[in-house]
């Protein structure tokens, strides 16, 4: 491709890829703040069951270890939408129309504004995904791509931190 940084969630090893950063941030299920598991401090798969469900598609690792994790523990759950659009998620979930399987990365704005409530996982296979800030490999950046990098870096170093000391809002390095 021609992008010169890309974000990644669960990469496969590329050798044309570089990886600039990466960081393990929690998943959970975001939700409208007036529902009823909204107030919980953490949430198992299995309290999901009967709840609509607004999932990435299979062009993502959370549709397919959920996939492996509900299989193994025989659990049913009501997926009524996936897609491959973040923002199309977000807009379903703030509707009040599912609850949505994902990490706090792209919805901290729906959150601090308290449009959605995020509630962690706690399943040991479920809890987090990797994140990752991706570079083409044996190649510099020109010099705004390599300022943006530095900032994304930095925004990472801070979600490392926030996990590490507990907070729950993600912070704006």
């Amino acid at each position: 491709g021609t992008a010169d940084i890309g974000i990644g969630f669960e990469p496969d090893f590329d050798a044309d890829l570089g990886r600039a950063a990466e960081v393990h941030v929690e998943l959970g299920a975001a939700m409208a703040p007036d529902h009823a598991l909204a107030k919980c401090e953490g949430l198992h798969l299995s309290d999901l069951v009967g709840e609509p469900l607004i999932l990435p598609d299979a062009n993502y690792d959370i549709h397919n270890r959920l996939n492996k994790l509900t299989q193994g523990a025989g659990l049913k759950l009501s997926r009524i939408v996936e897609t491959n659009s973040f923002e199309a998620m977000t807009s379903l979930i703030v509707a009040g129309l599912g609850v949505g399987l994902r990490t706090r990365v792209g919805i901290s704005a729906e959150i601090e504004r308290g449009d959605l409530a995020f509630v962690p996982i706690v399943d040991r296979m479920f809890r987090s995904t990797q994140v990752v800030i991706l570079t083409k490999a044996r190649r510099a950046l020109p010099v705004a791509a390599a300022l943006l990098c530095e900032r994304m870096v930095a925004f990472f170093a801070a979600l490392a931190e926030m996990k590490s000391s507990g907070a729950r809002q993600i912070p704006m390095p």
